[in-house]
């Protein structure tokens, strides 16, 4: 088991460069496949494939991707998250709380799992949710109820993480926190598998779910062939990543790119993270309880321009099911206003405001794309 942790230890935490991440696809499409065969044929099966799972705030998504960039499946399963009043949540004028209780809800396979993440069993729900899709998803590519579950996964988490890619902090899905899911998950599938040690057969990458959304653009869509990069995901609440110099940035403390905590406005509407005035309570799906429509692409201009006099990047990728929902009625308004925002050094250059191509879909390749990276495992 040692050995499994030493191996994720050593790939999930260190410095991710896209040019491997663009090299595992580029490989795929310079083999040369067997008359008749299919994008995934290999010696097992499944050599050429790796599964992606993106856990958000309301959903459980997984893809299965070939090394042609490929959506081969793709499984969707709902994820409720609630909290429970107590002394220490927000008032009912705020929107989520910042500590109280958190609960997971999972619909799988027709049944309900409810648990209480005080005692463990909302990440348990959570896990369950991961290992249906992660087995289901195997099965309908292989089409054999009894297949093995596809060796290489991607998992995308929000919060920050430690150096062992185990969420330190997240806001927004806290029955995570502290959970060795690359661990929990090894163990659960390789007892589901029948496989005897996981740790020779499966290859596990966790990362930030907003990081992996933007390998994916970086790699397949919006931001494709970009080395300087800033995504902004604005769904329940937002998230950020970076990509400088063609490698994915996580920061000291693993919080590099969480964009959503950029202060707005001193005093303003409380956030889950326990501040007030965070960029996520003024443009994000549950902001517009309290904030119209028609301002928010002023606190997007203004929360975007901190960060690009810091990070300079060449290109800003808007993503997110609320960012899809709005589109140009966002951007456009805050493309005109983001050069106000900046001064003109690099001869006035602001960087390109485009919106993100992958949809839903974004984080789970881009988890997929980090595990087609993985030395495929042994046994």
């Amino acid at each position: 088991m040692q050995r499994f942790r030493s191996l994720r230890h050593a790939l999930s935490r260190s410095a991710i460069e896209l040019s491997r991440v663009r090299a595992a696809v580029a490989l795929g499409g310079a083999v040369r496949r067997p008359p008749g065969g299919g994008a995934h044929d290999g010696p097992d099966g499944s050599g050429d494939m790796a599964l992606g799972i993106d856990v958000g705030g309301t959903k459980v998504l997984g893809v299965v991707l070939d090394r042609w960039g490929r959506v081969l499946a793709e499984k969707k399963l709902e994820l409720a998250l609630s909290w429970k009043g107590s002394a220490t949540t927000a008032s009912s004028n705020d929107i989520g709380g910042p500590v109280g209780e958190s609960r997971a809800t999972g619909s799988a396979g027709g049944r309900e799992v409810i648990g209480d993440s005080r005692e463990g069993s909302g990440a348990d729900a959570v896990l369950h949710l991961i290992r249906i899709l992660s087995l289901e998803l195997s099965t309908e590519v292989a089409g054999d109820p009894g297949a093995a579950v596809i060796p290489r996964i991607g998992l995308g988490i929000p919060g920050a993480m430690d150096e062992a890619g185990i969420p330190q902090f997240s806001a927004n899905l806290r029955a995570l926190q502290g959970i060795d899911a690359s661990q929990r998950l090894m163990e659960q599938l390789g007892e589901e598998s029948g496989m005897h040690d996981a740790g020779d057969c499966l290859r596990v990458v966790v990362e930030n779910d907003a990081n992996c959304a933007l390998v994916g653009e970086a790699v397949l869509g919006a931001a494709k062939g970009f080395d300087d990069v800033l995504l902004v995901t604005l769904g329940t609440g937002i998230g950020g990543a970076l990509v400088v110099g063609g490698r994915l940035v996580h920061g000291a403390h693993g919080y590099a790119g969480e964009v959503g905590h950029v202060p707005v406005e001193p005093g303003g509407i409380q956030c889950p993270c326990g501040r007030r005035g965070c960029f996520e309570r003024y443009v994000s799906g549950t902001a517009s309880v309290y904030i119209s429509v028609d301002e928010m692409p002023g606190y997007l201009a203004r929360a975007l321009a901190a960060v690009i006099l810091v990070v300079d990047p060449a290109v800003v990728v808007v993503g997110g099911g609320f960012g899809a929902a709005m589109g140009e009625r966002l951007l456009s308004p805050s493309r005109r206003l983001l050069p106000g925002l900046l001064p003109e050094y690099g001869g006035g250059q602001v960087p390109e405001l485009v919106p993100a191509e992958l949809g839903e879909r974004a984080g789970a390749i881009g988890a997929a794309l980090l595990a087609l990276a993985l030395e495929p495992a042994a046994g």
